[in-house]
């Protein structure tokens, strides 16, 4: 994590139940300059990310509001020129995939 500039959290139930994420998240949240980014996966509600969701912080996977502004973010900080065109069709078919391959337990 130390030598990463961002840090992207995948919230499924696996990893609410699991001591070892909420550790991971606790040291990512303490590394300086680091920008950390949680995202539920689809049926993980944000009631479910704990502190996260306390202190507002997070947003849907399959949110295209969400990933529109990570990728702007991305572009601004890797000073990249954005192609909308293209990531609208990515972004599409990768909330799909997502929607429909990623399960939870209940």
């Amino acid at each position: 994590m130390r030598d990463c500039d961002f840090i992207l959290l995948f919230i499924s139930d696996n990893y609410n139940q699991s001591e070892v994420c909420k550790n991971e998240i606790g040291a990512a949240w303490a590394l300086e300059n680091k920008r950390v980014l949680p995202f539920t996966l689809p049926k993980i509600s944000f009631e479910q990310m704990g502190f996260l969701n306390v202190v507002k912080q997070g947003a849907s996977i399959t949110d295209g509001n969400k990933l529109d502004e990570l990728y702007q973010e991305l572009c601004e900080f890797y000073e990249l020129e954005s192609d909308w065109r293209n990531l609208n069709k990515a972004k599409s078919d990768f909330m799909d995939l997502v929607t429909k391959n990623v399960t939870c337990h209940d």
